[in-house]
């Protein structure tokens, strides 16, 4: 199944964030995500601190992930799936929206891993089949002794036992 991510740019009515948002993470994004293909979905706002002093047109993005053998019906699934619903007066009409796909492999700084999140062993472990006991203590990290404690401790146990 390949993967893409299709970047939407917009921005809201003068004076209307407040309604713009609600409307947008209460209604919008579960309407978009019942597109059959579309997986996930995030939010971004532009921040006031900018590498360069030009500002996009834009104030908000979202990025949803999108998951499909044909993108060309995805489009299609997602243009009549979203006719009919409730569009607030507090977007402003132009937008940008584009769809990507990933070009090469995605790649992660040295020495650093996504934050684990509550539950995760055992979720995965019950898609692979296995307990999820037995997922949890491998998740679990264990102190490691001393190689000279562990000596000590048993050559004084095997002089006592003599």
């Amino acid at each position: 199944m390949a993967k893409y991510v299709m970047f939407v740019m917009t921005n809201c009515a003068p004076g209307t964030d407040a309604e713009f948002n609600d409307w947008y993470d209460r209604i919008h994004l579960p309407d978009v995500l019942k597109v059959p293909g579309i997986v996930a979905a995030q939010r971004y706002k532009l921040t006031d601190e900018q590498r360069r002093q030009t500002r996009p047109d834009y104030g908000y993005m979202a990025a949803y992930e999108i998951e499909s053998r044909n993108l060309p019906k995805t489009f299609s699934l997602m243009n009549e799936g979203l006719k009919s619903v409730y569009k607030s007066p507090s977007m402003n009409p132009s937008t940008w929206a584009y769809f990507f796909q990933p070009v090469g492999k995605r790649q992660v700084k040295a020495g650093t891993k996504p934050a684990a999140k509550k539950g995760k062993p055992a979720k995965a472990a019950a898609k692979k089949g296995k307990p999820a006991k037995a997922a949890a203590k491998k998740s679990v990290k264990r102190p490691v002794a001393k190689r000279g404690v562990v000596r000590k401790t048993a050559r004084k146990t095997a002089r006592k036992g003599k």
